[in-house]
């Protein structure tokens, strides 16, 4: 008995355990990647679409959302590339969606504030 669960249980248990902590430390670095990504995308959509909105702003030139678009999507694909992440256009589309979004309440906020501002010094 002492034979066997010395030359064949605890091996069995010890390459059991080492499966199982690999499956799990693999399934853990999949999880942060995911989420390192995902933040990574995020931070370089914004990034990208405020510097078309405002080179675009500064530039003064008016209806060319397309051209923006356009733009803004090589930016991102190119400086996602070189990080070695990929992104399809579909989350491309849903990032730039809401980033723009975020400036659009960022905006309207501001504007509110201002308002505000002018309105207690009428006062």
């Amino acid at each position: 008995m002492d034979k066997l669960l010395t030359e064949v249980i605890i091996p069995l248990i010890s390459t059991i355990l080492i499966g199982m902590t690999t499956i799990f430390l693999t399934v853990i670095k999949n999880k942060i990647n995911s989420f390192i990504n995902t933040k990574e995308k995020k931070e370089v959509v914004k990034s990208v679409v405020e510097s078309v909105e405002y080179l675009y702003t500064k530039l003064d030139i008016h209806n060319k959302s397309k051209e923006k678009l356009n733009l803004a999507k090589d930016n991102i694909t190119s400086l996602l590339s070189e990080k070695g992440i990929n992104i399809s256009d579909a989350e491309m589309n849903v990032l730039i969606n809401s980033t723009l979004h975020a400036m659009e309440q960022s905006t309207k906020e501001t504007i509110e504030d201002l308002s505000n501002t002018l309105i207690h010094k009428k006062e």
